[in-house]
Parts: C-alpha cells; sequence; structure tokens
C-alpha cells in the first residue's frame, strides 16, 4: 500500500443520526478506510484493503461496564465482532466483511426497541434543554442587564434541533411499527 497509512476525521452525528453515521463509516470502509477507534466526533482510520470491514453502531440498554456488557461483548467477540468504540451509550462495532453478514438487529423487533432506546436518550435532552431555557428565561426575566436576554434564544437554539431530532426518530419508530404490523 501507498500513501498515508492512517487518517483522522473530525465528525459528529446526532442520535438521530446514527443510521446516516453507520453509513459513512460503512463507506470509509468501502473505500479502504478502517475505523480504529473514536469517542463519536473523532473517529481514527487505517488504511486497509477496500471493503474489508463491516461497522455497525449499537445503543444497548445497559453500560458496556456492567455484567450485562461484559457479556455482550464477550458474545459479539465470539462473533468476530470487535469493539473500536462509544459515547453517550453508542457502541461502535467492526466485523471482517470476509465472516459474512454482520447484524445486529436482523428483525423488525430489534431495530424498534434500538429507536426507543436512542428516543429515551433524546427525551432526556429534551427534558434538561427545556428546563435550562425555563432557567435562563427566568434569570433574563429576573435581570435589569440587557445582554441576558441573549441567553434563552441561545437555549432555544439547543432546544429546536433536539426537538427536531426527536421527530424523526418518531417518525423512523412509526415507520418500523408499521412494517412490524404487516409482517405479523
Amino acid at each position: 500500500m501507498s500513501g498515508k497509512e492512517t487518517k483522522t476525521c473530525f465528525k459528529s452525528y446526532t442520535a438521530w443520526q446514527y443510521q446516516e453515521e453507520e453509513d459513512w463509516l460503512n463507506k470509509m470502509a468501502s473505500q479502504g478506510w478502517a475505523l480504529e477507534r473514536t469517542n463519536g466526533f473523532v473517529h481514527h482510520f487505517r488504511r486497509c484493503e477496500p471493503g474489508a470491514w463491516i461497522v455497525r453502531l449499537d445503543r444497548p440498554a445497559f453500560a458496556m461496564s456492567s455484567p450485562e456488557g461484559q457479556e455482550y461483548l464477550a458474545m459479539l467477540h465470539d462473533c468476530g465482532a470487535e469493539w473500536v468504540g462509544g459515547v453517550n451509550g453508542w457502541i461502535y462495532l467492526r466485523r471482517r466483511a470476509d465472516q459474512g453478514e454482520f447484524s445486529l438487529y436482523s428483525d423488525l423487533a430489534g431495530q424498534e426497541h434500538l429507536l426507543l432506546r436512542a428516543r429515551s436518550q433524546m427525551l432526556l435532552a429534551l427534558a434538561l434543554a427545556f428546563v435550562g431555557w425555563l432557567g435562563m428565561l427566568t434569570l433574563a426575566l429576573c435581570s435589569s442587564e440587557s445582554f441576558m436576554a441573549i441567553y434563552p434564544v441561545l437555549y432555544l437554539s439547543i432546544f429546536i434541533p433536539v426537538a427536531y431530532g426527536l421527530t424523526r426518530l418518531n417518525r423512523r419508530l412509526k415507520v418500523v411499527r408499521r412494517e412490524r404490523q404487516l409482517h405479523e
């Protein structure tokens, strides 16, 4: 192989964009860049044969440091998958493509549960953003300083995207539930 052997990309996705992030990581793998480690924002890649790896994201209902998490990682390891990073409850996994299909949720029920876990995360973020906005609004209303009026507006710049993301997750969840009903 010629050229650079490693690459670092700074790219951030939100919880409602997990599928887009997974698609991007697999596109990188198809171009010959294997995900080595990540914290969800900084992605470290190493040159590999194009298409050598399949990357999956998951949002388990338990911490990876818990006994359930350790059991889950051991099961994935037995299936040939490797843990390469995690952030905010999301984990990044990879497996060599020559081992065959790598799907964490092959059924609609599994996909629904993943979306429900992501939605719970978004609801918590939305609640925290709303409480923060109320706090900032209260401070702005009680303050005689005119610059304080900008803080509730700034908090809306957090609240609105989170609400948008929750809407997108709910739409995706509705589609999966409709498909489940059709197949049951």
